[in-house]
């Protein structure tokens, strides 16, 4: 069975529950000393650079996954238009 996967949006440790994260690191690192993924919540605002990702990538153990959101300049499947109809009669 694959691990299950518990993350929020985005890695921002709230100050009142603080103490129950690593004490050195960055926010990122802090964040992946306790949960094993996180959403980049800031892809759908924005794009980031490849240099970006690499970095986050590079803070955070082995295992950890990232759930990019999908970003609102992209149409939704909502939005496309319908297939073309195709007959099947001969």
């Amino acid at each position: 069975m694959p691990p299950v996967r518990i993350r929020t949006a985005g890695w921002t440790v709230p100050k009142d529950v603080a103490d129950r994260f690593p004490a050195a690191g960055s926010h990122l690192e802090r964040y992946a000393g306790v949960f094993n993924a996180a959403e980049i919540n800031t892809s759908f605002y924005r794009p980031h650079k490849p240099e970006t990702y690499a970095r986050w990538a590079d803070a955070v153990p082995e295992g950890f996954r990232f759930a990019v959101k999908f970003p609102r300049t992209l149409p939704t499947p909502e939005s496309w238009p319908p297939p073309p109809h195709h007959s099947t009669a001969s």
